[in-house]
């Protein structure tokens, strides 16, 4: 039920005013009759209350009693409890509890004590569509996990960047979605992966030229799983695989483990041919058979005698 006033009668009540909504053109008092304000010896209870709150008295210590209705810039502190609906700007600062059916929008949220969701997950989201959650300790302060940190999908999340990169890392135990240990080399031109390289050129590696050259260095890789001297810095800074399983640049009659070399077509493997065979030429063994004499790219055992 709501009660209705036109500003030229009023309601008296010495006791309390609860639940509903009361709606007045005029002025409700409460406790005793004064036009131009609201005052009360009892309680005021109800849905909402609107207005810029200048003249409510008897808010608990720490509350703002000006423009409560948006709070704006104004701080409310508490080391109670506030509970329900939006609270909507401004700062809320408090050692107790906050518990809200609704929103609580904008502003800072400082809480001496524990923010918890009793319903199920605890979301952050940001609404900008790029938005970022810091999760920022002070001074040598760390961010503490008690339990996992899990991606929302399979392999669609990354921890860190080529540009901003975590220190020491100590784990018990990995592992790596891709195969080959490779190192960081500077190259004399740019190459793709599955390149076959030597050491040599300019600088300190360059495509294979020769058939069952003894100078290899390695494969270009194409996603290694350990990446060693990851912060080289040159023009042609390429990753190249030492051990492990990388796609390779062949050509020509290849069998399931058969040895491979380079070969005379500049960065392109081949099988060994046994009479040309010398102490350091063998690059790795195919894990894969391939039979013709257009460039083809297969899977390759790297630095497997």
């Amino acid at each position: 039920m709501a009660l209705s006033l036109d500003g030229t009668t009023g309601i008296s009540a010495s006791g309390n005013i609860t639940g509903g909504n009361v709606i007045a053109s005029g002025s409700l008092v409460v406790g005793s009759f004064a036009p131009a304000s609201v005052s009360t010896v009892g309680n005021i209870t109800g849905a909402y209350i609107i207005g810029n709150g200048s003249a409510l008295t008897g808010l608990p210590a720490g509350y703002s009693n000006s423009n409560l209705a948006t709070l704006g810039s104004n701080v409310i502190s508490t080391t109670g409890t506030i509970t329900g609906g939006n609270i909507t700007g401004g700062n809320i600062l408090t050692g107790g509890l906050i518990s809200a059916t609704g929103n609580i929008n904008g502003g800072n949220i400082i809480i001496t004590g524990i923010l918890v969701d009793t319903t199920g997950n605890l979301d952050l989201q940001t609404t900008a569509a790029n938005g970022s959650i810091n999760l920022t300790a002070n001074g040598t302060g760390n961010v503490t996990f008690n339990a996992n940190i899990m991606p929302t999908a399979n392999a669609t999340s990354n921890i860190g960047s080529s540009t901003l990169s975590f220190n020491t890392i100590f784990a018990k135990a990995t592992s790596a979605q891709y195969a080959d240990l490779a190192e960081m080399y500077c190259a004399d031109s740019e190459y793709t992966p599955g390149t076959v390289l030597d050491f040599g050129g300019t600088e300190e590696v360059t495509i294979t030229t020769q058939s069952h050259s003894t100078q290899v260095a390695g494969i270009v890789s194409t996603n290694p799983s350990y990446l060693m001297n990851s912060t080289l810095d040159c023009a042609n800074a390429l990753e190249v695989a030492l051990v492990g399983r990388v796609p390779c640049h062949v050509v020509g009659t290849i069998a399931k483990g058969d040895r491979l070399v380079s070969s005379s077509t500049p960065g392109i493997a081949t099988r060994l041919d046994m009479s040309q065979y010398q102490p350091g030429c063998i690059i790795g063994k195919a894990l894969e058979a391939y039979d013709s004499e257009t460039v083809g790219t297969i899977e390759v055992a790297v630095g497997r005698i």
